[in-house]
């Protein structure tokens, strides 16, 4: 249930940070458009896998999968996209 309860908080925070790029689409690269396009995305599946996980008690293989695999997506991204310059790890100069 401790893992429901981190997906329950870091799904809507993929989210929100997808849907803060995208709000801003228009003075953005498209890398980091497609970055929070994958966001905007695999939020929205961490948490209604969570949701799922308490459904079924914790009980659920398939929610762990689904879950697991959307964080492995969002987090693969995030790597991609540091270590490739697209988001900027550092101030200016």
């Amino acid at each position: 249930m401790v893992l429901a309860l981190l997906m329950l908080f870091f799904g809507p925070l993929m989210f929100l940070f997808g849907y803060a790029g995208l709000s801003e689409w228009r003075s953005e690269q498209l890398a980091l458009i497609a970055c929070s396009a994958a966001w905007s995305l695999t939020g929205p599946a961490v948490f209604a896998a969570a949701l799922w996980l308490f459904g079924s008690l914790g009980r659920s293989p398939l929610a762990l999968r689904v879950g697991g695999a959307a964080i492995v997506a969002s987090g693969a991204v995030l790597a991609t996209a540091a270590a490739l310059g697209v988001l900027p790890c550092s101030g200016p100069g």
